[in-house]
């Protein structure tokens, strides 16, 4: 299982962020995020789903059996009208809470509740689903994903993205040794930290002529990850004032191969899908 990323809308991240810190006593609090998953192969890409939060479900108190600012504890019984919603609608359950006044990580006892959980719901709705988990701590989302198959494993997501204005995003690791000389003048302009948001990327540039094409190049010089060109034309004579990277050799040939090819060719860490 390859890294996932994560979607909220910024209405979601809100009421979630504002529910799980309004504790009257400061305790750990959780809620349910549903999600839908979107598996797309492109072609050039390593496979990466995307979550997609749909709903999102706090917890009623009836389900909780304790709580303090270092443990949260809850029934499985009333979760199961959820799990069969998940079933039926093709949806992943997500688990989210908080840690007050935990570790700024997941903990060995948020490892035995998803693992609960996880099992509770795979006896159900079979050994095909995923899980995901997402801790807010230190105004920080953490995130992770598990299949049923292999329990005990956690994947981290690649990211989880906010969209607000401006879009939010958390959770990105930092780059790997082989981009950072590549990307270093970008780390000196704008900080470490935006050359790996960058990192953990992966855009879909629609068209690859007068705009898509030179958004594609320097997205891949500035350190974007993946790149999804989508464009099924060719190229014709007409374009040649416009297209970056694409010469008159190459008259009559898919644009979107062809733009791939040059990308491939500059040599950054970037990897392009048609």
């Amino acid at each position: 299982m390859n890294a996932a990323r994560l979607t909220l809308l910024g209405s979601q991240h809100d009421e979630l962020v504002n529910y799980l810190e309004a504790h009257p006593e400061g305790n750990e609090r959780a809620a349910i995020v549903l999600f839908r998953r979107l598996h797309i192969s492109v072609d050039g890409l390593p496979d990466s789903d995307r979550y997609i939060a749909q709903d999102v479900i706090p917890f009623d108190e009836a389900w909780i059996n304790s709580s303090s600012p270092t443990h949260f504890d809850f029934k499985l019984a009333p979760l199961r009208e959820i799990f069969r919603r998940c079933e039926e609608e093709k949806l992943v359950f997500g688990f989210i809470h908080n840690h007050p006044e935990g570790p700024d990580e997941f903990s060995i006892k948020d490892d035995e509740n998803e693992i609960t959980l996880l099992r509770a719901i795979s006896n159900r709705n079979g050994k095909d689903i995923t899980f995901v988990a997402m801790l807010w701590a230190n105004n920080v989302w953490k995130a992770r994903v598990r299949a049923a198959a292999m329990p005990e494993n956690t994947v981290p997501v690649r990211h989880t993205l906010v969209t607000t204005d401006p879009l939010k995003i958390y959770g990105y690791k930092e780059s790997s040794e082989d981009h950072s000389e590549t990307h270093k003048r970008g780390a000196a302009a704008f900080g470490q930290p935006f050359v790996d948001m960058l990192q953990s990327l992966r855009v879909g540039v629609v068209g690859t002529g007068g705009t898509g094409s030179p958004f594609a190049t320097l997205g891949a010089r500035a350190g974007i990850s993946e790149l999804v060109l989508i464009d099924d034309d060719d190229l014709a004579l007409s374009n040649l004032n416009s297209v970056r990277g694409l010469k008159r050799g190459d008259v009559g040939d898919k644009k979107a191969r062809k733009l791939k090819d040059f990308i491939d060719d500059i040599g950054v860490s970037v990897k392009v899908g048609v």
